[in-house]
């Protein structure tokens, strides 16, 4: 049994889904999967998320 679900959805152009269904359980802090969050990602569309 998990703490927590985490859901990432995302609609294409063409209005279909893809949806992406994380289990969390609590614990200890993870500092690589805190370094990751703080990555650059994509402003916009099209966009790879490096300066």
């Amino acid at each position: 049994m998990c703490d927590m679900e985490l859901h990432l959805v995302h609609q294409s152009d063409a209005g279909k889904y893809a949806v992406i269904g994380i289990m969390i359980k609590s614990g200890s802090e993870n500092e690589a999967y805190i370094m990751a969050l703080s990555l650059p990602h994509p402003a916009q569309k099209g966009s790879t998320g490096s300066s």
